[in-house]
């Protein structure tokens, strides 16, 4: 299986794990931030050579909720994230 392509992400070139900093940046909140919907279970990510990473069909489900709460900005959509096929 091959899973490898482009990610608009972070520019990686591994699309489905992204790493914690980037993803971050693109939601325009802190790496910490990150860190406590991971530790809360909102976004779904596991510890790869001692860094998290964030699965990218966990973080379109994150973004998919967050569009459908009414109480948090929609700015996601800008993000350009793709979905995973």
């Amino acid at each position: 299986m091959n899973e490898t392509a482009c990610c608009d992400v972070c520019g990686c070139s591994i699309s489905l794990w992204l790493p914690v900093r980037p993803v971050a940046a693109r939601l325009c909140v802190s790496p910490q931030t990150m860190y406590n919907l991971i530790r809360d279970g909102q976004v779904q990510a596991v510890k790869m050579g001692g860094q998290w990473r964030i699965r990218h069909a966990g973080f379109d489900a994150y973004l998919q909720r967050r569009e459908k709460s009414p109480r948090l900005p929609a700015a996601h959509t800008q993000l350009g994230i793709h979905a995973e096929s």
